[in-house]
């Protein structure tokens, strides 16, 4: 079952969380040896539809912005100014993760939502 969580970012800001993936049980999942991905993508909602724009931030194991920790189950989203250097509005996320290189099509949305970025108020 996919999470439900949102998140509040601000332009030219780095932003980290923390994911926890736990069993039933409450323990932590080891996810030792996995791989993951989370794209942020721009969202409208005219009538009776909803539009998802290209793909504004995006997150991987690959590229070193998604950093999972196997033992205690958590992945850790670490973004740099840089990649919060977009346009304020809304957006919409969400993270999927698989036992590595070719098991892509078993991944499991492990969380989604709502991703605001929050305009920039002071510059350095």
């Amino acid at each position: 079952m996919t999470a439900l969580y949102n998140i509040v970012g601000y332009q030219k800001s780095s932003l980290n969380l923390r994911f926890l993936w736990k069993d039933e049980d409450g323990n932590p999942k080891d996810i030792t040896g996995y791989e993951a991905a989370m794209q942020v993508r721009p969202y409208k909602t005219p009538p009776k539809a909803e539009f998802l724009g290209d793909v504004a931030i995006e997150a991987t194991t690959d590229n070193g912005k998604l950093v999972i920790d196997g033992l205690e189950g958590a992945i850790q989203l670490v973004l740099r100014r840089s990649d919060l250097d977009v346009d304020a509005g809304k957006y919409r996320f969400d993270l999927l993760i698989w036992q590595g290189p070719g098991d892509e099509e078993n991944a499991v949305r492990l969380v989604a939502g709502d991703f605001s970025v929050r305009p920039a108020v002071t510059e350095i």
